[in-house]
């Protein structure tokens, strides 16, 4: 091609090229849309050669290969009757006069993409590494013959000059067959898996389709070159030609994508850019056209099997940057298997570039020459590359991880530590005026009004919290750096719209009423708000409170604007007078900007089949991702959601589970609970959460409103509340069926349905539900295969209707669903059901005959946990979704924190606390009995529906002075003496 740069430099340009986008392959915002990525190659790479080419024909009159043969139109002969019918021929006859290899590559490229991008979206299916055959394929390929004898091309004349010796023939095809084996040990290897379900029967066609891209990567490779040689051989430049190619394929595949991108929310995926993902699409387009354009100078001169080595040699030795920031995170036996089949595909690659080399090792020329110097520079940066991550593996291996049973026994001890700690804080006072003053301390201003009336009734009720109330003052804090009268406001417009799922309710007088607009399948909520508040309601002030009546939380705001809000709000709060109000609040309440008298009428929700009416500041987020809408928002800019990807779901991010994990031999487990809860370094999570990946029904906004919510995510700013699930014991223990620890089995349950997100576009096998059973499925097929014995059970199902999914979706969840079901229920779980259903719920009392029981998160916060703290069995929790009480209970004191990746680190703890091969002194069970009993213990005093009261109380007083027009000159303080 004309203004091509020398073969040395194309073969340092191609090189590091691959290497750096295989080094950002997981990372990369670009490769989650491959159909993205490559339409922007394609043009680039497109309008590079054009320009090029008309720029190289200014300078120097040379011959093209043209797209359409020159021939005499038919329409120069015969008029047509019409400019309509005239055009249809000669684009009819262009099409007839088309060079033979234009439709043929436009084709292979355009199926190349659209496979690409469905291997991506089932990336749990697939197998790494298969992309290792195309020097197999390639030498095949040129084998056959250019277009498998289809376009009846002829052989140039130097594709006898490339020929190998029969015996190296053999010799090469035996090597690239069996290479690509320790390529994918080797890589297979390295992944530390999510537990994304791979449906069943998807696996093999998932890896065949792998192997068809391959085969087509093959075919456009050896095509190509054969194009480029006998151009080149004839004195003709092929870059308009490969111009106009990349030009109309880049056209086609948009337009082959676009029917599936109007579907629902893969519209909003495929149109929706941030400034991450344009980083990306400008970092790895420009990479991939100037491997592109590289390739394009090279295939002329260079076999197609020894440019096929190059690409995949680059491309493993690039992976090695993702897989040495996984290699903490491997147990000892995954670290062997790696560093052996790692060193065998080192060093099987050596014979494999030796013979490859060897073809172009024959020629004296010049060209000859430049390409041998390439090669041997290409290959020489890729055996330094080797040796350091050979030395890597060999000599610095992975940092000393401890055993799992130390890392409990550690974790558990540290835990005890804390909460005695903890304990002793939070009711260091033992007078008001104590209280008073621990409150000033903290909180750096006084107590609201009536906070004498407060500290009588959290003593009155045995309340063993008095102090420490971080959550309310975390919670409320943005509120003082907004004005009184908005806050109001904006209160009552949260009641404008049905479909914003507001229960409203109001405090006059003392009295508590409700809003008569409330639905009545969520009244039983704010029946027990009432009941929750009437005790101590004479003591509040006059206020509207907006209630969410979703499971979700709703309101997500920007890092930067929360933080201006905290500002202004540390000041405001600087200036509140230390005053007593012996009579309470001002009788002047809200003289100026007072509550409205009534409830505004809100918009109905819509009739069945029309969409709601939103709120114009809100925004319907159900079916769609909200991470990064959300989530990210609310994070800081220089933290790892704003700076990388993890799109892999089935691929476990290292850098994003170390900062809250223990590494021991056995997997990471959990450490860091509120780390954990700070999603900001964990951008691998937005595709493993049904509510951050396909919310069922959240209606968000990203500013700051008067929410009040009974859990939420982290980076989400709703005002935390007890709710009335437990309120009310809707899912109560009731100490009549409890069982003795002794009595019960050695067994982890888990009983429910797939309620955490909405399954649409395949995104189910991500969701936290479906891995975690799945994980038993496999756990227990391999403990069934493996005939090894173990002292604890799996006994896990989902049960009844399947719900919240499109049609395809359903289907499959139903057929997977079953299957697992038969091998993880117990024998005496299974019960006759029909085919087309779920095995039926179990009385909840079930639960308590099990030692071990698992608690997740389903479309909001599990309403499960506090009874199974009450238990006397060992509750294992998998959260995301942050509750009221979570500050005052201790993980690995009352409760197992589970990371909602699981794995292996999981499995190992329920292996050690049920006295199994992680037991090595035969304390586990004893130390997992002891801590189900603190947990009961706990829940008995601290999280009581009395606590949850203390707790409202208290939430209300200080809402109440935030919500006031003279909060700065409210507080309470007591006289000497009193």
């Amino acid at each position: 091609m004309r203004g091509a740069v020398s073969h040395t430099r194309a073969f340092i340009c191609l090189s590091l090229s691959v290497f750096i986008l295989s080094a950002r392959y997981y990372t990369s915002a670009s490769f989650e849309r491959p159909v993205h990525l490559t339409i922007i190659t394609l043009l680039s790479t497109g309008v590079w050669l054009l320009g090029s080419a008309y720029y190289w024909g200014l300078q120097a009159d040379s011959p093209y290969l043209t797209v359409i043969a020159n021939h005499k139109s038919s329409t120069d002969v015969i008029n047509p009757t019409s400019a309509i019918v005239k055009y249809f021929r000669i684009g009819h006859e262009h099409f007839q006069h088309l060079h033979l290899s234009f439709p043929f590559l436009l084709c292979c490229i355009a199926l190349r993409t659209l496979i690409y991008w469905g291997v991506i979206r089932t990336s749990q299916c697939s197998r790494s590494g298969l992309e290792a055959f195309l020097p197999l394929f390639s030498f095949i390929a040129v084998a056959i013959g250019p277009g498998f004898g289809l376009l009846h091309l002829q052989p140039n004349k130097r594709q006898s000059q490339w020929s190998m010796p029969s015996k190296s023939q053999i010799i090469f095809t035996f090597l690239a067959a069996v290479w690509p084996l320790f390529v994918i040990s080797a890589e297979e290897s390295s992944k530390i898996a999510t537990g994304t379900v791979c449906p069943i029967g998807w696996g093999r066609f998932v890896s065949l389709t792998q192997l068809l891209k391959c085969v087509i990567d093959a075919v456009i490779i050896s095509h190509t070159s054969h194009l480029a040689r006998t151009a080149t051989d004839d004195g003709i430049d092929i870059s308009k030609f490969m111009g106009k190619l990349s030009l109309v394929a880049a056209g086609s595949i948009l337009l082959l994508s676009f029917p599936s991108w109007l579907s629902d929310s893969e519209f909003l995926m495929a149109f929706t850019f941030r400034a991450l993902d344009n980083g990306d699409f400008a970092v790895d387009g420009f990479f991939a056209m100037i491997g592109v354009l590289s390739a394009l100078t090279l295939l002329p001169s260079v076999h197609p099997s020894c440019f096929a080595l190059l690409i995949i040699t680059a491309t493993f030795m690039g992976l090695q940057i993702p897989v040495h920031k996984a290699i903490p995170l491997l147990s000892p036996v995954s670290y062997g298997e790696l560093v052996k089949h790692t060193t065998l595909a080192i060093v099987l690659s050596v014979p494999l570039w030796y013979l490859v080399i060897s073809i172009h090792h024959t020629g004296d020329s010049n060209a000859s020459r430049r390409i041998f110097k390439g090669l041997i520079i290409s290959v020489s940066g890729f055996a330094l590359i080797a040796l350091v991550v050979l030395a890597q593996l060999f000599f610095f291996g992975p940092p000393a991880m401890v055993l799992i049973d130390i890392a409990i026994k550690s974790l558990v001890s540290e835990a005890s530590s804390e909460i005695f700690a903890w304990e002793s804080q939070a009711a260091a006072s033992k007078s008001l005026a104590d209280a008073v003053n621990e409150y000033t301390k903290r909180y750096t201003l006084p107590p609201p009004p009536n906070f004498d009336k407060w500290y009588e009734f959290a003593k009155e009720h045995n309340s063993i919290v008095v102090d420490d109330f971080d959550q309310i003052n975390n919670d409320l804090l943005p509120f003082w750096g907004m004005e009184p009268a908005h806050i109001r406001d904006l209160t009552i417009k949260l009641f404008n719209y049905g479909s914003s799922e507001m229960g409203g309710m109001r405090i006059r007088n003392g009295s508590v009423e409700q809003s008569p607009y409330i639905p009545g399948s969520h009244r039983w909520m704010t029946d027990s708000f009432q009941r929750m508040i009437e005790p101590f309601s004479k003591w509040l002030p006059d206020m509207d409170i907006a209630i969410n009546l979703a499971d979700e939380c709703r309101m997500a705001v920007s890092f930067d604007y929360l933080e201006a809000l905290k500002y202004f709000a540390q000041e405001k709060r600087g200036g509140v007078s230390n005053q007593m109000e012996e009579n309470g609040w001002p009788s002047s309440v809200f003289s100026q900007f007072p509550w409205p008298q009534d409830f505004p009428e809100p918009l109905p929700r819509a009739t069945e089949g029309r969409k709601d009416a939103i709120d114009p500041l809100f925004t319907n987020y159900i079916r769609r991702p909200m991470f990064y809408d959300f989530v990210a928002a609310s994070c800081p800019r220089r933290s790892a959601v704003h700076n990388s990807r993890w799109w892999d779901w089935s691929n476990t991010c290292a850098r994003c589970l170390r900062p809250h994990s223990l590494l021991t031999t056995s997997g990471a487990i959990l450490a860091d609970v509120s780390l954990a809860h700070d999603l900001c370094h964990q951008p691998d999570v937005a595709y493993l959460d049904g509510f951050l990946n396909s919310p069922s029904a959240l209606v968000g906004t990203n500013l700051l409103f008067p929410i009040f919510s009974q859990a939420r995510v982290g980076g989400f700013s709703d005002i935390l509340i007890p709710s009335p699930w437990h309120f009310d014991d809707k899912s109560a223990f009731e100490e009549d069926s409890s069982v003795a620890w002794e009595d019960k089995a050695n067994a982890l349950f888990w009983r429910g349905s797939r309620s955490d997100g909405f399954s649409a576009h395949g995104r189910w096998p991500g969701f936290l539900r479906p891995r975690f059973v799945h994980e038993a499925y496999e756990k227990t097929v391999a403990l069934q295969s493996s005939g090894i014995e173990t002292p604890v059970h799996i006994n896990v199902s989902f049960t009844g209707e399947i719900s919240k999914c499109d049609g395809m979706d359903c289907a499959v969840e139903l057929e997977n669903y079953k299957q697992w079901g038969l091998v993880t229920m117990s024998n005496d779980s299974v019960v006759d059901q029909e085919a087309s259903q779920l095995p039926p719920g179990v009385p909840f009392e079930e639960h308590w005959k099990f030692k071990h029981l698992m608690d997740m998160d389903g479309a909001g916060f599990s309403g499960r946990f506090l009874p199974f703290l009450q238990s006397r069995s060992l509750p294992y929790r998998a959260a995301f979704f942050r509750t009221w009480y979570d500050e005052r209970i201790q993980a690995w004191h009352h409760y197992i924190p589970v990371d909602i990746r699981l794995g292996s680190g999981f499995w190992s703890i329920l292996e050690f606390f049920s006295g199994g091969a992680n037991d090595k002194d035969g304390e586990g069970p004893e130390i997992a009995k002891k801590i189900a009993e603190q947990g009961r213990e706990w829940s008995q005093k601290a999280l009581r529906k009395e606590d949850m009261q203390i707790y409202m109380f208290r939430l209300l007083l200080e809402w109440g002075r935030i919500t006031h027009d003279e909060r700065e000159r409210l507080g309470f303080s007591i006289t000497k003496g009193e």
